[in-house]
């Protein structure tokens, strides 16, 4: 049978672009590794190769034949039951322990590291996010599958819910990305605010910059957010205040003829939303990244320093093996396998992954910059309510950071936390992937910004500086005349 592979919406956020040589070998294997291992121990799923890289993107199987035989996704049911009781509490003491783990390899003093004890740290502590990583993975099929799980209860129990958007009962919960934000706003030292919150990765690739690399845009962001946006404590009250508002009207309308209904629907709703805050607060726990990239540019510096490597940040486009060579004194490789590799991932980027392989695929992926100039208006998925007119500004990494005005449209790939101080910056949001239950979705609900997510092709059609009208209650995102958007801004 034909092995076939897909990407989910997951990627889209976290495995968003073409990988980079250290994190297609290092990175990945590790990951699916730790996946494999825990989801075989808590859910009994089994499989010989879950991801496969095709032109630079993570692919999952698709075959799940292979993974849910009959007896199979019965354990898997009796795990996933079992685990509600104990996903919280293991995520909320692993977190810690991460975190940990990490402050501890932040002490060590690189510069008087040899080569091979480098490559050693840098193993563990991608050994250790990898294992976070797959955690945060499991539980997130109790924050995902709870959410779910209220869309399908709340017309059951309550009646007269057609006005009830079950998604504000799920909002005004207090979480690393609102503390961020408001640590950012209240600042006064960058410096303090980047050791707590810089850290926070954009993709699940070593490769790309922080906010500590580039705190040039984090000063920027920080007077933004001081001089032209309001206390996001109050932004936070505000959501949690129409959420209280929301539980009332429906524990109001709870039917009737549902014995113990209220008490029920009740309890339901406080586990449901016990998850909330857990969704959030995952990737901030993705430290690990960070620490690793510190150890590559040390171990680069010195490749540099003996004329093996341009610049410290040609390690990223060597593989591990080849980094372990290094560090054992072997040297394997020409300096011209890293400019065509960096030819290679840039020529990557500039290609949109289809959705779904079936192999044997030996074909390339159709490109980013296809005829759609001509458009002017697209559809996705009304994820937050509202309308707003504004300039779109293109933001495809946080090196774009510093580029971002106070009151523009954020028109991106996707989001994930490193984004939060943009969104709290943005009159609306347009991304070209996610759903619904995605990270930009989930943010501007909390902020009370219109976003339409999974466009497709919103980073594409749109440009710097076009006056976008955003309506997030039909879906839809268009281009529009300079003074009909000056009129309306």
């Amino acid at each position: 049978m034909s092995q076939k592979w897909n990407r989910l919406k997951i990627f889209s956020e976290w495995w968003r672009g073409p990988m980079s040589p250290v994190a297609e070998t290092w990175q990945v294997p590790f990951t699916e590794s730790a996946v494999k291992d825990l989801f075989q121990i808590k859910l009994g799923i089994r499989a010989a190769k879950i991801t496969k890289i095709f032109n630079g993107y993570v692919y999952i199987t698709a075959n799940y034949w292979s993974i849910f035989f009959p007896l199979g996704l019965i354990k898997t049911i009796f795990g996933i039951c079992k685990g509600i009781k104990t996903a919280k509490s293991e995520w909320s003491q692993k977190a810690l322990e991460h975190a940990k783990d990490v402050a501890e390899s932040k002490k060590a003093d690189l510069k008087n590291l040899s080569l091979h004890e480098l490559f050693e740290l840098c193993n563990t502590v991608f050994q250790k996010e990898a294992e976070y990583v797959a955690l945060n993975l499991y539980v997130g099929i109790y924050c995902f599958g709870f959410e779910y799980a209220l869309r399908w209860l709340l017309p059951i129990f309550v009646k007269k819910c057609r006005g009830v958007d079950y998604k504000d009962l799920l909002t005004g919960f207090y979480n690393k990305s609102i503390e961020a934000n408001v640590e950012l706003w209240k600042s006064i030292d960058i410096n303090a605010w980047l050791a707590t919150y810089g850290h926070q990765v954009q993709d699940l690739d070593v490769y790309l910059p922080t906010l500590q690399d580039a705190p040039e845009a984090a000063v920027s962001l920080k007077h933004q957010l001081q001089q032209n946006s309001e206390n996001p404590e109050e932004k936070f009250a505000a959501t949690a205040q129409r959420r209280q508002e929301t539980e009332e009207q429906v524990l109001a309308n709870i039917r009737k003829w549902i014995p113990f209904g209220r008490k029920i629907f009740f309890k339901l709703l406080r586990v449901l939303q016990s998850y909330v805050s857990i969704r959030e607060d995952r990737p901030f726990y993705y430290q690990g990244q960070a620490v690793a990239r510190k150890i590559l540019l040390e171990f680069g510096t010195r490749l540099v320093r003996d004329e093996k490597l341009d610049s410290a940040a040609d390690i990223f486009f060597l593989t591990r093996e080849e980094i372990s060579d290094l560090a054992d004194q072997k040297e394997l490789f020409s300096k011209s396998i890293v400019f065509e590799r960096k030819s290679l991932r840039q020529s990557q980027k500039d290609q949109i992954p289809p959705a779904n392989i079936k192999e044997p695929f030996l074909g390339e992926f159709p490109s980013k910059n296809f005829s759609v100039n001509e458009k002017t208006e697209i559809s996705g998925i009304g994820a937050s309510k509202g309308k707003r007119v504004g300039r779109a500004r293109i933001i495809i990494s946080q090196a774009d950071f510093y580029k971002f005005q106070s009151g523009e449209i954020l028109v991106v790939e996707s989001t994930n936390p490193s984004f939060a101080p943009l969104l709290a910056l943005a009159s609306g949001v347009v991304t070209d992937k996610g759903g619904a239950l995605c990270h930009a979705a989930i943010v501007s609900r909390e902020l009370g910004i219109p976003a339409v997510v999974g466009t497709e092709s919103a980073t594409v059609i749109f440009k710097d500086g076009d006056y976008v009208m955003i309506d997030g209650d039909a879906g839809v995102a268009k281009k529009v005349d300079q003074n009909f958007a000056l009129a309306k801004i």
